[in-house]
């Protein structure tokens, strides 16, 4: 009776336990609910604040927050002539957010045993035009369409802009094969091109025998359940779609770019959770293994990861450390529109968002608010770094003024050798570089016992290395510095300085020699004619002018909306332009002793030096007969 009646005692504590623990547990989920539903009003209310107070008509935005409920939300109207509010079945452009898509599609083929990351692109795309100079000991793989590193440069003639989708990427390929050039050895170093993608989706046509955008739609887009996305032009966008907008409030409209496989995806925030969840639970997807969704996240072909660096590029993929948390994704922009997607593998949080209108502080202010959403409790997936130890012996003479030998476009070499350019000091157990543009500083220190820096966040980021063409270089993540002459760098920059101011106030020079001195001729009854050499810097200032005044004034819309004459004039003036100059030199040299004595003399000489200089200056980089489109 005893026992019978301990055992009865027990089992009414025990059901007495049980019934308070779940009350409990019921007590805490509802708690933790209405925690998580304040916490998405507040995300709310700041992204919406965030929209008015920068002026975008419309944002969108889509999480995944580890263990809580999936939040897709869009604020603002669909247009600013229409009351019709943007919803998560709208449509918006993500730009070169695009570019994981070939990835995705190129890594399933690989699965599939259809073609390798390591095959020769020549021998999959024979029709494909291109130069590598090192093709017998370093062809060009499918891995490096997609890593930046076949060495291709970038060309606004790539960037056309289009009426319709009707043309095929074989024929957009053959819009300007000039740019597909190795500059160096593929593998090696990398440079952000739309074209590597986009050959990586044409050599997808080819294995499959299907159109790029039909393969997407079968095979990526249907299984993932995105039935509101697109790389052509939707049939719904007059009706779902988000216009974007320029910064001088018009409309973009829908762009047709010729580079569709890099940079023209649609769709909607909806849709755009389900890619995010492929990226971070690719097991449930079904269309891609876990395996290369992390092949993704690394580059292999390049210096910096094969001399044990963690670079901030990837397959298809950036990556970005965010509060001490490595994210990645992509970022994505076209005229009127940018976007951005990061996601942690880690801890299993991710978002998307995009804006109608390039705004980059409310792009820095989503992103921020956003990050500290889905970072909430994720302290335990910090990285840390270790104490800091002497630099490596390697470094002993790694100070001094480097300029980067990687840049995307040629065409702006002349800019980035002196914008790109650090100067590198080193401490006892810390390596500064200095960019000479701004004074912005990074520090790296040594944190093992290898020739390798890592940042303050731990991550391996720069080392020395041997680059096959220009031997001992510096590299920082993923951009790859040579070692230069101070002597000769302040020399070309004081010089071309001294130029451009020179060559500036001949434009005065100019307007007075064409338009003032008639009339004070006429007045005066002088009819002194004007001096060669006078006459001939005239016309290349005016030359010179009329070359650069359509860039500089007109936006990046616009230039690539008008190209059509902006290129035609630009080879024109480019070419004339040193041929007139070099004349005027020679006259000048002729006619020198007939030029007035004084101010006049010296003024005239100097500008038609500034003018030689700057002519030699842009021969050095190739910039004659100049053309911008096909």
């Amino acid at each position: 009776m005893n026992n019978t009646l301990k055992a009865q005692t027990i089992n009414k504590f025990t059901s007495l336990c049980a019934m308070f623990m779940l009350s409990f547990s019921a007590i805490a989920t509802v708690n933790a609910a209405e925690q998580v539903k304040d916490n998405i009003e507040q995300l709310s209310k700041e992204i919406e604040s965030i929209r008015i107070s920068h002026n975008v008509p419309a944002i969108g935005v889509t999480l995944i927050k580890s263990g809580e409920a999936k939040y897709t939300q869009v604020f603002g109207d669909t247009s600013k002539v229409s009351n019709t509010a943007a919803t998560a079945d709208s449509l918006f452009r993500f730009g070169s957010i695009t570019k994981v898509i070939p990835g995705i599609a190129i890594l399933q083929l690989q699965e599939q045993g259809k073609l390798s990351l390591d095959d020769n692109i020549r021998s999959i795309a024979p029709e494909l035009a291109f130069e590598n100079p090192w093709h017998a000991t370093n062809p060009i793989k499918v891995e490096h369409l997609l890593e930046h590193t076949t060495g291709w440069d970038s060309h606004p003639a790539e960037q056309k802009i289009y009426t319709n989708d009707n043309t095929e990427l074989k024929e957009v390929l053959e819009i300007y094969p000039q740019s597909r050039v190795s500059r160096w050895v593929p593998g090696t170093r990398s440079a952000y091109s739309n074209t590597g993608p986009t050959v990586a989706a044409r050599i997808v046509e080819i294995v499959t025998g299907m159109s790029f955008s039909t393969y997407v739609q079968k095979h990526i887009f249907q299984p993932l359940q995105m039935h509101n996305s697109h790389l052509l032009k939707p049939k719904s966008w007059d009706t779902q779609g988000v216009l974007p907008y320029l910064n001088n409030g018009l409309s973009a409209g829908y762009e047709h770019i010729a580079t569709r496989p890099a940079s023209s995806l649609t769709a909607s925030m909806t849709d755009m959770n389900q890619l995010l969840n492929l990226f971070l639970y690719p097991e449930q997807s079904k269309i891609l293994s876990a395996a290369s969704v992390k092949r993704m996240q690394r580059i292999e072909s390049e210096l910096a990861y094969q001399n044990g660096l963690v670079s901030f590029q990837g397959f298809a993929h950036v990556k970005e450390m965010i509060n001490n948390e490595l994210f990645f994704g992509h970022n994505g922009g076209i005229p009127g529109a940018i976007s951005s997607l990061r996601y942690s593998p880690t801890s299993k949080t991710g978002y998307v968002f995009a804006l109608t209108s390039a705004n980059g502080a409310a792009f820095s202010k989503i992103k921020k608010v956003l990050t500290k959403f889905i970072q909430q409790e994720n302290s335990e997936t910090k990285l840390t770094s270790s104490a800091k130890k002497a630099l490596h012996s390697d470094f002993n003479n790694a100070a001094g003024l480097y300029t980067k030998i990687n840049s995307s476009m040629s065409l702006g070499n002349i800019i980035s050798y002196f914008s790109d350019a650090v100067q590198v000091t080193a401490a006892k157990n810390t390596l500064v570089f200095t960019w000479l543009k701004g004074g912005y500083q990074l520090s790296y220190h040594q944190q093992s016992d290898s020739p390798v820096l890592s940042n303050k966040d731990g991550l391996p980021q720069v080392t020395l290395a041997q680059d096959p063409i220009e031997g001992q270089v510096l590299l920082r993540n993923a951009d790859v510095y040579v070692q230069t002459s101070p002597g000769l760098f302040y020399a070309k920059f004081v010089g071309l300085l001294l130029s451009i101011v020179l060559i500036v106030t001949s434009i005065i020079y100019t307007l007075y020699t064409f338009f003032v001195r008639p009339v004070i001729k006429l007045v005066t009854k002088n009819n002194a004619s004007l001096s060669q050499p006078r006459t001939l810097v005239c016309v290349s200032s005016t030359l010179l002018l009329t070359a650069i005044m359509p860039i500089l004034l007109v936006g990046e819309f616009a230039l690539f909306n008008n190209l059509y004459w902006i290129s035609p004039l630009l080879t024109v003036m480019s070419v004339l332009y040193p041929l007139i100059t070099l004349i005027a030199g020679a006259s000048c040299i002729k006619h020198f002793k007939n030029i007035n004595k004084g101010f006049h003399r010296l003024y005239l000489s100097s500008i038609v030096l500034a003018h030689c200089v700057l002519a030699l200056y842009l021969l050095s980089y190739q910039l004659v007969a100049v053309t911008l489109s096909a």
